[in-house]
């Protein structure tokens, strides 16, 4: 068993284990029910169990981030307001 990523959100957590398990990857969760429920000290770990499938939940996990994108052209505004 291996830990993949720990998650400070338990939705995130379900989240990552559903696409794991929907590419044929068995993963748990682990430390549900940390102290402060998920609070500032609270994290969920996301373990897989098979380790030969970590190189595969590795880029599962990648191919979940949101791709990078410039500030939008608005945002010279948005600062000068904050200032």
């Amino acid at each position: 068993m291996k830990n993949l990523v720990q998650a400070y959100s338990l939705s995130w957590a379900e989240s990552i284990k559903l696409a794991l398990e929907a590419e044929g990857i068995d993963a748990v969760l682990l430390d549900e029910q940390s102290p402060g429920y998920l609070g500032f000290a609270g994290r969920v770990r996301v373990a897989i169990l098979n380790d030969e499938d970590l190189p595969r939940a590795q880029a599962v996990l990648q191919s979940l981030q949101p791709p990078d994108s410039p500030p939008p052209p608005s945002w010279w505004w948005h600062k000068r307001a904050l200032a």
